[in-house]
């Protein structure tokens, strides 16, 4: 066999995989119904870089096709919630750091 066209052959294609932390550098622009979500799910929050966070994880997940919560009851409320609260007091620290 020649060993050029299996090499060229295994090149995957298709589209590029989305960084699925886009959201935690604010790269993912916020969209209307994002922000319509995140208040319903979590209301106004009293840290606006909180709710940037909140906000933009929801657009990158609409953007990606995936599951948003639909009330602050919901299980996935919970476990997102998580990950804005450790996005937020990351930049937080490294924030406080450079003080």
């Amino acid at each position: 066999m020649d060993s050029k066209r299996l090499s060229t052959n295994a090149i995957p294609t298709g589209p590029p995989v989305p960084d699925p932390d886009r959201w935690k550098s604010c790269q993912v622009a916020a969209s209307p119904l994002a922000e319509q979500i995140v208040t319903r799910v979590w209301g106004r929050a009293p840290d606006l870089e909180w709710q940037v966070l909140a906000i933009v994880l929801i657009a990158q997940r609409l953007e990606d096709h995936a599951p948003t919560p639909t009330t602050a009851a919901d299980p996935l409320a919970a476990e997102l919630k998580a990950l804005i609260d450790e996005a937020f007091h990351t930049l937080n620290r490294a924030a406080n750091s450079t003080t």
